[in-house]
């Protein structure tokens, strides 16, 4: 495992989380891709997931994996947001999936169809996005 794979990871999720949060405030998402964006958010926001954010490393591997399932899947319907390159998300797919093994041998599992009901869920985006930003602030 690389030394700096926890700041890789961190560098994904910042910029990924940033741009995703954009994008819902600009109305780039809608349907499904709206309510999977905004799952995928809150999962990010939670902070006693899966894997607590307060392990070394995998802390954060489960939300990285989140986001860029949910990215993967905007890419592969072609409405990934043209600010994000699909070659730099396609790379950071397959180092998260490389070292996923640290997540207890596929422990995390977290698929469209559960983000859209986690997005389903949130009132209020205005306090999601927020508590996105407040969260990269600590990353």
């Amino acid at each position: 495992m690389p030394a700096n794979l926890e700041n890789v990871i961190k560098r994904m999720i910042r910029v990924y989380a940033r741009d995703l949060a954009s994008g819902l405030q600009e109305g780039a998402f809608e349907g499904d891709d709206r309510l999977a964006v905004v799952g995928a958010l809150s999962w990010l926001v939670e902070s006693d997931d899966c894997i607590p954010d307060l392990l070394p490393v995998v802390g954060y591997l489960d939300d990285a994996l989140t986001l860029i399932n949910v990215l993967e899947d905007l890419r592969a319907r072609d409405r990934l947001p043209s600010n994000l390159d699909p070659l730099q998300i396609q790379d950071d797919a397959a180092l998260v999936r490389k070292h996923r093994g640290l997540l207890m041998r596929n422990l995390v599992q977290v698929r469209r169809e559960n983000l859209i009901l986690i997005g389903s869920s949130i009132l209020d985006l205005d306090g999601l996005i927020s508590s996105v930003r407040l969260k990269l602030t600590s990353l």
